[in-house]
């Protein structure tokens, strides 16, 4: 069985490289985009932007845990009845848009962000089994869900996980809520959306975006 991606017409968000962090300088008064909070209280502490040893450490771990739940290839079909949207809210991040953190680029932007108040509930874009609930440095509060055939979708920030690994879940369950855990400006969703362990544009496979 094979899942095939068509290309949609481009739905909202900025296409271009942007600052998904907040930049050094505040913006001039009445400049700052609104919806945002004061950006000296959502900068990332440095010590989330350059880690320490002990936490490099810990982030080595992370990422093999990640690493092997997105690798998971079961027989299951969920991701053949579509995705949902897994939150309302306005889009804030693109996925390969170039980072900015506290003036330092980073690494492209491998998701699509919503940005919407703190416990704003997130739903599951389809049917499947949690494999893998946990707080991460970078991502906070994570679920990673696997739908099938090496699909899989990941929920980063959020303030609360209703779901635990091994659960099954449905289309459009409630599985947490959104926050701002981990290294982040506030709050928001970061949805991830993979074949395997390739990071794909989630976009054209979920539907418009609505505050």
């Amino acid at each position: 069985m094979r899942l095939r991606l068509q290309p949609r017409p481009w739905r909202g968000g900025d296409p271009r490289p942007h600052r998904a962090e907040w930049p050094d300088r505040d913006p001039a008064p009445g400049r700052r985009p609104a919806g945002l909070a004061d950006p000296a209280h959502h900068r990332p502490a440095p010590a989330q932007v350059t880690p320490d040893p002990e936490a490099l450490r810990r982030i080595t771990a992370e990422r093999a845990r990640l690493a092997a739940a997105r690798a998971t290839d079961s027989p299951r079909t969920d991701f053949a009845a579509g995705f949902l949207l897994p939150a309302h809210g306005r889009i804030s991040g693109v996925f390969g848009s170039q980072r900015i953190l506290n003036g330092e680029p980073r690494q492209p932007h491998f998701g699509f962000d919503i940005a919407a108040p703190t416990g704003t509930p997130l739903l599951a874009a389809a049917g499947g089994v949690v494999t893998l609930a946990g707080d991460f440095f970078f991502f906070g509060r994570i679920v990673v869900i696997d739908h099938g055939h090496g699909v899989n979708t990941l929920y980063a920030h959020m303030s609360a996980q209703g779901v635990t690994e091994g659960q099954q879940v449905a289309a459009g369950q409630r599985i947490g809520a959104i926050g701002a855990t981990g290294r982040v400006t506030g709050p928001h969703l970061h949805f991830g959306f993979s074949w395997y362990t390739t990071w794909l544009d989630a976009q054209p496979v979920l539907p418009p975006v609505t505050g």
